[in-house]
């Protein structure tokens, strides 16, 4: 999905990597911005010009919008981001507004119900990037310098994880988070500028409390053959996306020009090269769709 001046377009990719528009979110008219986060199929747009927040539904196209309030938060557009992300315990959905450009760190919480406002956290962390969260399991996950640091909706409080042992000093590694099987995974790769693409080490967080690790893979790289990656420098617009799901572990990278998709199975231990057509040359903000046949009327 990307957002421009015409609005939101969505895309889905099939096995064989032709993308189709699915989906598209008209621009209204006025100064406006918008903050997309993806959970179970359903996604959250929050429109910085009226304050609106909505969920749309991408298997049934339906949307709601939340009623209207105005948040009592600073809008500073380079700091501002929303999380969206379902709390098992209480069985909702919940946002996160974090803005880490005010100090401390403006943190609140919004449960999305019939009469819902926003919820100041008041023991914050400071957090360098909210970049590239990843929500598992009702917590939300950043990496931040050496430490992984988290948000549990379950009672609105951080913690952190150490993994400053986990680096190797003197070392060229970039190092990213996501979900794989319900489990919080830690992906290290090679980050010397125009080299290969190679997954150093891949690790699994099997317990949060007692901060276990389990090594799931270990120097495996990306088949570069047929393509320009080996010339890519691997940051901003070109930075590799990382996903998983149904035992697979998905690489989307671009040289600038092209677009790939690389799936690695754990049954084979290999990776599948895909070209991918049909995509505009924008900035993509990739996710795993799940379908999902929920009534949005039933979260309200």
């Amino acid at each position: 999905m990307f957002e421009e001046e015409v609005g939101i377009h969505i895309y889905s990719i099939d096995q064989n990597g032709s993308a189709k528009l699915v989906r598209m979110h008209e621009h209204l008219p006025g100064k406006r911005r918008y903050y997309l986060s993806h959970c179970n199929g359903l996604l959250c747009i929050y429109d910085s010009y009226d304050y609106k927040l909505s969920i749309l539904n991408l298997t049934t196209g339906e949307s709601i919008v939340l009623p209207d309030y105005e948040p009592n938060f600073q809008e500073d557009e380079e700091g501002m981001h929303f999380e969206f992300c379902f709390d098992a315990q209480c069985q909702k959905y919940k946002v996160l507004y974090a803005d880490n450009i005010q100090y401390p760190v403006d943190i609140q919480v919004l449960t999305v119900k019939r009469e819902c406002s926003w919820l100041a956290v008041t023991k914050t962390q400071d957090i360098t990037s909210l970049e590239d969260c990843v929500s598992v399991n009702g917590r939300l996950f950043w990496i931040d310098c050496l430490r992984i640091v988290f948000f549990d909706f379950s009672n609105n409080e951080f913690g952190e994880i150490d993994i400053s042992y986990m680096y190797e000093e003197g070392s060229y590694y970039a190092y990213s988070l996501l979900e794989f099987e319900g489990n919080l995974c830690l992906l290290e790769r090679t980050h010397l500028p125009r080299s290969y693409l190679k997954i150093s080490k891949l690790w699994m967080l099997k317990d949060v409390d007692n901060k276990v690790w389990v090594l799931l893979m270990k120097d495996v790289a990306l088949p570069f053959k047929g393509t320009k990656l080996r010339g890519t420098k691997w940051i901003r617009e070109n930075k590799p996306n990382f996903l998983a799901s149904n035992e697979e572990i998905l690489v989307t990278a671009s040289d600038g020009k092209e677009q790939y998709m690389f799936i690695y199975s754990f049954l084979s231990n290999q990776f599948k090269k895909i070209k991918i057509v049909g995509l505009p040359k924008r900035k993509m903000s990739w996710k795993n769709h799940v379908e999902n046949y929920c009534s949005l009327k039933d979260l309200v």
